[in-house]
């Protein structure tokens, strides 16, 4: 997923988000030739002693989930990846937009913006294709380099001469040195509640737990299951039933369980966890509550010891991600250690990444503007 080059003026220049039809098509083909598969062996197959009895059921379960995805595709893209991103320089700040709806927008004036470039990562692939050097696949990214060390992924293109034309339209066509006017209040979701004092702001929020996430673990189970199965029979069958069979399918049994576990894990504390913070005239204070109002977890983190609040968003990462906030250390030689530590400390990492997987990316951005205008009203100190 990425965007394309919609349109250049004086005035703005606009990026629209790429069209679902393609991933809608793929995903759901690909289902229903597997789903067709599958009944067409139900109906030639008849001996049960036969191994295609296991593709029977396989196939089936597998179109299913293609096909379920590929229903799901465009509604999620469309929740989670925002449609437009316009640069505005007639009011010196991008706005971005969920929909077509200029309400649903989020801002990011230019004097947070550093520059554009053009990021090569490498992709691995089996391919024997020309293309292909040493089994590497080359993708180039057009980004937006923030101040703040956010990062927004707009362009993705396996060509770097097309990358670098759009890097070219946006830096000759994007006036950055443009002051932002008249940049909108941020407006916090409907999701957070929010108390504001003179004194001190709290937001408290829960990620709701969607019933999709039950269906698709049992159906993985399920799938798992029949795999292994047929698999820990070809091998019976085969005579390599020995000690080591058995340790290979414990291990990759034990993976899969650890990956449940954790899955499960991450759905039952965000059912059961209210996450907190607090911005007072001094301090960062990061709370996780239970259902019943009790803090299970503080952390603190002076004013001081925060370097910036960065938003990074990557749309060719997968439809299911909508980016991620952070709270960054300081970069003081004189105070970096101790202010990483504190942080490290808060949850395992050089900043703190807060659990926000019910917002969306306008909501997110809106939320990053909130916190570094809070954190100035309240303490007098300007944060990128």
């Amino acid at each position: 997923m990425s965007y394309n080059l919609k349109s250049i003026s004086s005035d703005r220049v606009v990026l629209k988000r790429e069209k679902t039809t393609l991933g809608t098509t793929l995903f759901t083909g690909v289902g229903l030739l597997f789903i067709g598969i599958g009944l067409t062996l139900f109906v030639v197959v008849d001996d049960e002693e036969s191994k295609l009895n296991f593709f029977k059921y396989i196939t089936i379960i597998m179109g299913s989930i293609s096909v379920g995805a590929g229903l799901n595709f465009s509604r999620q893209i469309k929740k989670t990846i925002p449609k437009w991103v316009i640069f505005n320089n007639q009011k010196g700040y991008v706005q971005v937009q969920m929909s077509d709806d200029e309400l649903s927008s989020g801002y990011i004036p230019y004097e947070e913006i550093s520059h554009f470039y053009v990021k090569e990562e490498v992709e691995h692939s089996s391919s024997t294709s020309t293309r292909s050097i040493n089994n590497r696949i080359y993708s180039y990214h057009v980004l937006l380099q923030k101040k703040d060390e956010g990062q927004w992924y707009l362009y993705k293109s396996s060509s770097e001469i097309e990358a670098n034309k759009i890097l070219e339209a946006l830096t000759a066509n994007v006036k950055l040195d443009k002051h932002s006017l008249n940049v909108p209040k941020p407006c916090l979701s409907e999701k957070i509640q929010m108390d504001s004092t003179h004194s001190k702001s709290t937001i408290r929020w829960r990620n709701s737990v969607s019933i999709m996430q039950p269906i698709f673990l049992i159906g993985f189970c399920t799938l798992f299951l029949f795999v292994g199965k047929f698999i820990l029979g070809s091998f019976m069958e085969l005579g390599m039933d020995n000690g080591f069979v058995y340790v290979v399918l414990g291990f990759i049994g034990l993976v899969f369980l650890f990956v449940m576990f954790m899955t499960v894990k991450k759905m039952v504390k965000d059912y059961r966890t209210f996450y907190v913070f607090t911005i007072t005239k001094d301090a960062f204070i990061y709370e996780e509550e239970d259902m019943q109002g009790n803090t299970k977890k503080s952390e603190k983190v002076q004013l001081t010891d925060i370097g910036g609040v960065s938003f990074s968003f990557n749309p060719a990462k997968g439809y299911q991600t909508s980016g991620s906030l952070n709270v960054n250390a300081k970069k003081d030689e004189s105070k970096v250690e101790s202010a990483v530590d504190r942080i490290k400390h808060l949850l395992g990492g050089s900043a703190v990444s807060m659990d926000l997987s019910d917002l969306n990316v306008v909501e997110k951005l809106e939320l990053d503007r909130w916190i570094k205008v809070t954190i100035m009203e309240k303490a007098g100190i300007e944060i990128l």
